[in-house]
């Protein structure tokens, strides 16, 4: 039993310790290509955030610490998972040929806009603990997207000509954040359209956590959660017994 146990946590750990290897390869460009600029795209933060807490996820997985606030690891897995869905519909095809490679021959598009997604994905239905998602927390989630609009509306404003892509003066990484091209008014709806998605699939994301066994494996419960448990079902035999 022993053996399995930890033989089941490696694997689990080896898991999330590749989703943050590809977060971070995806993002390359950024940081190894010198390109930090890069960091205004929506698709860049959430991947480095994924690497951070995915990081924070197989450390504790090994050693049966406690795993990321459900709140952190619930805005990180919907951003993410935005970040495909978005990437995939209402961007732009990715020129794959052209592209950074990550690891020297990956696309990072790839990475950052599929596999990280749909791992993060994975992990949520696979590894994660759930029913632990306040009723609230959807609707704090949005927050990080206004913050962001924020952010790349007043760098836009303090240095109009400090491009995103490279070779480029734009500093919107976006079209449908491009003031010139799109107005206010437009602007406008994206955030709302933004919220909405935010909302609605926030509470998806809730509605299956509240679904979802507690427990989807073994290693993800702390040393002291398992022992208080153990105690409980004691005390409940014990009752039984009587």
């Amino acid at each position: 039993m022993y053996t399995y146990v930890m033989t089941r946590k490696i694997l689990i750990a080896v898991f999330e310790f590749l989703v943050a290897l590809f977060a971070l390869g995806g993002i390359s460009q950024g940081y190894i290509g010198g390109q930090w600029e890069e960091f205004c795209y929506f698709t860049f933060q959430t991947n480095l955030a994924v690497a951070i807490v995915f990081i924070w996820e197989g450390i504790s997985t090994l050693t049966e610490g406690y795993r990321p606030w459900p709140w952190l690891k619930g805005i990180v897995t919907l951003c993410i998972i935005i970040t495909g869905i978005v990437a995939n519909t209402i961007l732009p095809a990715p020129d794959y040929a052209t592209e950074w490679k990550a690891f020297g021959f990956i696309p990072n598009t790839a990475l950052v806009h599929i596999t990280v997604p749909i791992m993060a994905t994975l992990d949520f239905f696979l590894f994660e603990r759930h029913k632990r998602y306040k009723w609230w927390y959807p609707l704090t989630w949005p927050l990080y997207s206004y913050c962001w609009f924020v952010v790349i509306l007043v760098r836009a404003a303090i240095w109009p000509h400090a491009g995103v892509a490279p070779g480029s003066h734009n500093p919107y990484p976006y079209w449908f954040v491009d003031i010139p091209k799109i107005g206010w008014g437009e602007l406008g709806k994206m955030v709302i359209y933004f919220t909405i998605g935010f909302l609605v699939l926030g509470y998806i994301l809730y509605g299956l956590d509240k679904a979802l066994p507690r427990y989807a494996a073994i290693s993800t419960i702390p040393k002291e959660e398992r022992r208080r448990l153990n105690e409980e079902r004691k005390g409940q035999r014990a009752k039984a017994a009587e």
